[in-house]
């Protein structure tokens, strides 16, 4: 592994006196579908009210409410990623372009970008055990925000600028990086180090230089890391297991790849027809077509509580549920009962999820966070 250079005094003269912004900068709404209490079906059409909230501020129902953070659509500002603050049901944290990020508690949607910062747009972000989170993105953005205090992640990456995608991680000091540099970044708690991957061996004709690129990277374990690869002609895994690395190649390049608690990994991706596979870190099956009756165009997001019950979310408003047999359809929309109404469009596409259980989760698209809970009515 080889150590990245330090280009960190200059942004840490900038991140570290950061201040973070907590003012409530959102429009909210909320409405949704009710199914059951698992959360889990298509939407369901009767909503079940409950007679006290947890929070003790009125009835709540199992339904879907939408939250919109103030970006800026008309120059091209989107949201990019999304990810659950770990131990805490209902806080979810989502970053998106011209380093901006937001935290959901509950009902309550807060602005934290950083203030008179460099980062960039921000692709990725992953929130650790401790409630750190870690985001990544354009321009070698590799930063943390802990004790209300944006700071930078140890070393910078090397120049050229790494354009960061994806960050994942199972602690502190097991945080990895993925993006345009071909090289996996792991941070140790203190420094970034780029894996050595010479002894991975590549298809015949594909090039390191010019026909690869990395676009996730998803872990639950220490040691065990899986990124997805796109190739000049098709995609790949490529799996880290205590240092030693190894490739599979799959039909699509994988667009977000999700590891269940029994060790299988998710992957999703597709642009004009859809594409889910299941691996164990050697062999890669794709579900059949006729599992996913009815969708006509590709998947962007994935997660889930268990090996058989997992989300994929992607173009065309597309939400499936897996239970272990096949893939289920999932509406978004409004029961019975409830406003105002849910400004869901069936043409908004699912880029992210987050899931702490089934009856507490979120979908993301470029512009707004549509969470399932129980909520206020």
């Amino acid at each position: 592994m080889k150590r990245m250079r330090n280009l960190g005094q200059m942004l840490a003269i900038v991140l570290a006196g950061w201040a973070v912004g907590c003012s409530t900068k959102a429009t909210t709404t909320a409405d949704a579908s009710a199914a059951t209490d698992t959360g889990a079906g298509d939407g369901g059409d009767t909503a079940t009210v409950d007679s006290a909230s947890d929070t003790g501020s009125g009835p709540r129902v199992l339904k879907w409410a939408q939250y919109a953070p103030t970006v800026d659509t008309a120059s091209g500002q989107k949201l990019r990623s999304c990810a659950i603050i770990p131990g805490q049901p209902g806080q979810y944290a989502v970053v998106g372009d011209k380093a901006s990020a937001w935290q959901l508690s509950d009902t309550t949607l807060s602005d934290l970008s950083p203030k008179d910062n460099d980062l960039g747009d921000l692709q990725g972000v992953w929130v650790s055990p401790t409630g750190t989170w870690y985001v990544v993105g354009s321009g070698n953005s590799v930063a943390k925000r802990e004790k209300n205090t944006w700071i930078v992640a140890g070393d910078v990456a090397p120049s050229p600028p790494v354009q960061f995608k994806g960050v994942a991680g199972s602690s502190d000091t097991d945080v990895w990086a993925v993006g345009s540099s071909r090289n996996v970044w792991h941070f140790d708690g203190t420094n970034w180090l780029a894996s050595d991957l010479s002894a991975v061996t590549l298809p015949v004709g594909v090039s390191w230089t010019t026909d690869v690129g990395f676009n996730c990277v998803a872990t639950r374990t220490p040691g065990d890391v899986y990124v997805g690869v796109a190739l000049s002609s098709g995609g790949a895994v490529l799996h880290g297991k205590n240092g030693a690395w190894s490739l599979q190649t799959v039909a699509v390049a994988p667009a977000q790849l999700w590891v269940a608690d029994t060790g299988q990994v998710y992957a999703v991706g597709g642009i004009d027809a859809p594409w889910v596979a299941i691996g164990d870190g050697s062999t890669w099956t794709a579900f059949d077509a006729a599992k996913l009756t009815g969708s006509q165009f590709g998947y962007n997001a994935v997660g889930g509580v268990s090996a058989s019950m997992a989300w994929i979310g992607g173009t065309k408003g597309q939400l499936r549920v897996w239970d272990g047999k096949s893939w289920n359809v999932e509406d978004i929309k409004s029961p019975p009962g409830t406003s105002p109404a849910l400004k869901f469009a069936a043409a908004e596409t699912l880029i992210g999820l987050g899931v702490h259980a089934a009856d507490e989760r979120v979908v993301l698209t470029a512009s707004t966070l549509y969470r399932w809970a129980k909520q206020p009515l």
